[in-house]
């Protein structure tokens, strides 16, 4: 079952070629890896498949039941906001209730208690319990503490907080962008779990070759706005990229007599 799909997709960034008629598909279950030289598109191909970025040419269609979600490759950086409050942000409107709510259980203000009244009838309304369950379900998974500020943790620390942040929604897809930068071992070995437990698909980009190895079922390489896909893991794609590069060889020594 295919739950986003790109058709002749064509972007260009002034002479730069960045998508070239590229065709890809991502179906329920899959977990893809995405390689590519530093500078190929990889970021803004992502960029495409969330909808933040516009195509030249060509179509974009995803699932209208899918639920995406994304992990970029920069840090949190809000200083002063609690772990919770961050994580929260990933639910969207009923997450902004549930920040609002926990910041007037402390609040001193006179007025604080008839607007709580308000939060909390809003959160009913919305199912808002279940999801502050979900927050903290997700942060206990990752072994995070809600009540900490990002300003207080390391770049790894931080790295988990986005993560919290992009696995909270329950995405039916979820993109990470090189979600093993800051993490020590321990750290990428709760990611590899969590990905391996995870029930949606997932499409990554890494240069760890190793997590790429345990976790792709199937890895496209992204060079000059063409996209081409090895099914077979990791191995596959050595394989399949192996024998790709020898016919290319072979034509060119034909076309070189």
């Amino acid at each position: 079952m295919a739950l986003l799909r790109l058709s002749d997709a064509e972007l260009h960034f002034g002479t730069q070629v960045l998508l070239d008629k590229l065709n890809l598909t991502i179906s329920k279950g899959e977990r893809l890896g995405l390689l590519g030289r530093n500078g190929v598109g990889k970021t803004t191909l992502f960029k495409v498949l969330t909808g933040e970025q516009q195509l030249d040419d060509g179509e974009r269609w995803i699932d209208p039941g899918v639920k995406l979600s994304r992990l970029e490759q920069e840090l949190p950086l809000e200083g002063q906001t609690s772990v919770f409050d961050w994580v929260a942000g990933g639910l969207a409107d009923v997450g902004e209730l549930l920040i609002k709510y926990r910041a007037l259980l402390s609040s001193s203000d006179d007025n604080a208690l008839e607007e709580l009244s308000s939060v909390q009838l809003a959160l009913e309304a919305n199912d808002g319990w279940s999801s502050q369950n979900q927050v903290e379900t997700t942060l206990t998974q990752l072994g995070l503490d809600g009540d900490e500020y990002l300003a207080d943790l390391s770049g790894g620390w931080r790295r988990r907080v986005a993560l919290a942040r992009a696995l909270v929604s329950e995405p039916d897809l979820l993109l990470l962008d090189e979600p093993t930068n800051h993490l020590d071992i321990k750290g990428i070995e709760l990611l590899e779990s969590q990905i391996q437990q995870f029930n949606g698909s997932v499409m990554f980009v890494s240069h760890d070759r190793a997590f790429m190895r345990k976790l792709a079922t199937r890895v496209c390489d992204l060079d000059r706005g063409l996209l081409k896909s090895w099914t077979g893991g990791y191995e596959g794609y050595l394989k399949g990229k192996a024998e790709f590069l020898a016919a290319e060889e072979k034509q060119q020594a034909l076309f070189d007599k």
